[in-house]
């Protein structure tokens, strides 16, 4: 899910870190800057990214404004949220 949102790059620092879906929905700006992430457009892209997703858990509707031309998120709110995904 880090790729298909052009977060490459911080895909092994989450996996160092140990971030699972579930740490990923908890996370706020003033932890991502404590687990490394530096990047403004980085931590911008992450926080949509949680808020988009925590929505999908609770049930609420969140249009996606995602700024890829062939955007992943329909696919992505049609099926479960699993670990995996995160990566």
């Amino acid at each position: 899910m880090l790729g298909k949102h052009g977060l490459y790059r911080l895909i092994q620092l989450f996996k160092e870190q140990e971030v699972d879906m579930d740490a990923l929905l908890t996370l706020t700006r003033d932890d991502l800057a404590e687990l490394g992430v530096a990047d403004p457009k980085d931590i911008a892209k992450l926080l949509k990214l949680i808020k988009m997703l925590s929505s999908v858990r609770s049930g609420t509707t969140v249009r996606c404004r995602c700024p890829l031309k062939v955007c992943p998120c329909p696919s992505v709110l049609l099926l479960p949220l699993r670990r995996r995904w995160l990566y």
